[in-house]
């Protein structure tokens, strides 16, 4: 009776109870609460307007039952759907929306769903019988089992999904409780990059999901060659496409498998002076090189764990994503899951490695794009540690400049740059679906894009190139397209 009590009247919607599983929190009635006073306050009743997307459709949705001027955006935001005094967003979907609203808007944080704690699922008949003996674990399970008291504070409850009301400031601003009164909401993080937004629209683009010639599934890296054309490592479709600087298709190599010009997932490209062509077979774990016709030549590489270490393991990598030929027609290739850097020859013979696992100057947490400037200057992509790093031809550090942005570790959120004769460098930002410019020394320019599938607009930008009038070029990578930027000029 007293542990039916606790389920139906005390627990009910905590997850410290073993029957409330995938439930809502109790933060979702405190938020409704909130809303409907905000309502009542400012347009009366459930007038008001409340954009919501699809990472917080349940249960909000039958919450917002009485709201009907609710507007309902899914997974994807634009200005007029998110024209409201009030937006809920899940966490899938934040980066999506945070362009959208500025610094225009309050930002609080909440728990939508969570789960109980289960690791006792994997539990091993020798860690029970441990357990049983140990008098520590055994009181703490006993408060579990009759007061269902956890050492884990439902505060910081490991298995929860959150999800953000954001609250126009305008509105705030006429509600004790959210604009002057003691308990102030927290302010959105100002973006240090709104004041160099520009609406920029591309010139032409080209593609589309599927696997004809001309379409692609999830398009990576790309690098445009000194007669304009375009090669673009078709990720999911395990090719290289190569198109004239019109988008008009040329030709095409590569299946999926890992025998000579078969790919697994290709992510980088690069070409040379003499048009051979250079691809990161990504999760082959090699690189292959090609001649300018798509006809294979030769390639290196294995598979291998260095462990974040750059001793030895000359012939290994770990899922490498880049590539940069320098003026001699040597390769330095990001060996992502390795943390390093490696040069080699044309012919794929071993030059050296920098980098190593680590947050100093010259390591590596990550490493995707590189590009090398006209003065032989390397830039790399460091991406966990959100930064963009800058080496002299030798690899010896320069300086490095941080990155606002690259805040995920998700396995797209891959950011590559270019650098175009002036020594500008151009950065993907993937997951805030823009393209980011500075000068050689880190000083931040302009920026263009933001979610969506318009002419200026991104779906996980990952790969860019510019060439030699300045184009830029982008994969456009969820949205499956090329686009072709005019230069940004000054």
């Amino acid at each position: 009776v007293r542990f039916a009590w606790m389920l139906a009247y005390i627990n009910y919607d905590y997850a410290t109870e073993y029957l409330v599983y995938a439930h809502a929190t109790p933060d979702v009635k405190i938020v409704m609460a909130e809303i409907e006073e905000i309502s009542r306050r400012t347009v009366g009743d459930k007038e008001i307007k409340v954009a919501y997307d699809d990472d917080s459709t349940w249960p909000l949705e039958w919450y917002f039952r009485e709201y009907r001027n609710r507007s309902f955006y899914g997974a994807n935001p634009s200005k007029e759907a998110l024209d409201a005094p009030l937006v809920i967003v899940g966490n899938k979907n934040e980066s999506k929306v945070k362009p959208f609203l500025g610094n225009r808007y309050h930002r609080f944080s909440y728990r939508l769903i969570w789960w109980p704690i289960e690791n006792y699922k994997n539990a091993s008949l020798k860690q029970i019988m441990a357990d049983l003996r140990d008098s520590e674990k055994m009181a703490a399970f006993w408060n579990i089992v009759f007061y269902r008291k956890y050492e884990t504070p439902t505060t910081a409850w490991p298995y929860v999904h959150r999800f953000s009301l954001y609250v126009r400031k305008d509105v705030a601003s006429q509600l004790w409780d959210y604009g002057v009164g003691p308990a102030a909401p927290v302010e959105m993080p100002v973006d240090p990059y709104a004041r160099g937004k520009r609406e920029v629209a591309s010139i032409l683009s080209w593609g589309s999901q599927g696997t004809a010639p001309g379409q692609f599934t999830d398009p990576r890296g790309l690098a445009v060659d000194s007669k304009g054309r375009v090669y673009v490592a078709d990720g999911n479709n395990h090719r290289i496409q190569v198109f004239d600087a019109d988008g008009q298709f040329i030709t095409q190599w590569g299946s999926q498998g890992a025998g000579p010009g078969q790919f697994q997932e290709p992510w980088g490209v690069a070409v040379d002076e003499d048009g051979n062509v250079y691809v990161a077979d990504t999760w082959n774990h090699r690189l292959q090189k090609f001649d300018s016709e798509g006809r294979f030549l030769l390639q290196w590489g294995m598979f291998g764990n260095t462990q974040g270490a750059i001793i030895g393991q000359e012939n290994v990598f770990y899922g490498p994503r880049d590539i940069a030929i320098d003026a001699a027609g040597d390769l330095y290739v990001t060996d992502t899951g390795n943390k390093r850097v490696m040069k080699f020859s044309s012919e794929g013979d071993f030059l050296g490695q920098w980098g190593g696992f680590g947050s100093q100057s010259g390591q590596f947490h990550e490493p995707v794009g590189i590009d090398i400037d006209a003065e032989g200057n390397i830039y790399v992509a460091d991406t966990w540690n959100r930064r963009v790093q800058k080496f002299d031809s030798d690899f010896v550090f320069l300086t490095q400049w941080p990155i606002y942005g690259w805040e995920s570790e998700s396995v797209v959120n891959k950011p590559y740059l270019a650098v175009d004769g002036e020594g500008h460098v151009y950065v993907t930002d993937p997951e805030g679906y823009r393209v980011l410019e500075f000068d050689a020394g880190g000083t931040f320019r302009a920026t263009f894009g933001q979610f969506g599938v318009g002419a200026g607009e991104f779906n996980l930008p990952i790969g860019i190139d510019v060439d030699e009038a300045g184009n830029i070029y982008v994969a456009d990578s969820a949205n499956n397209r090329v686009m072709k930027f005019g230069p940004l000029g000054e």
